[in-house]
């Protein structure tokens, strides 16, 4: 089933399952999700959600959301910003 790209009838296919063989299916997508980069694509979801980590959650696979808040400083550059604010307040008041 993994094989396959997801389609509806893979979808199907997948909601017919006992638990045991779903778990199994759905272990095998997140080893090549992580192999295909989803780090990429968990940053790539928080820019087209501005950030909303809530919505993210699910797709990356991490139970804590405090691992997403930091993809997402990472994307948004936000110490970087502040840093360099800091700097010229500090340059201004010599």
């Amino acid at each position: 089933m993994t094989s396959l790209p997801p389609s509806g009838d893979s979808v199907l296919e997948f909601l017919h399952l006992q638990r045991e063989q779903a778990v199994i299916v759905v272990l095998k997508y997140n080893v090549m999700l992580i192999k295909s980069g989803l780090r990429e694509t968990i940053t790539a979801a928080l820019d087209a959600t501005n950030g909303n980590i809530r919505k993210v959650q699910n797709l990356s696979l991490h139970a804590d959301p405090r691992r997403l808040m930091i993809y997402d400083d990472n994307r948004n550059k936000d110490l970087w910003e502040m840093s360099e604010l800091l700097t010229g307040m500090l340059k201004n008041s010599d």
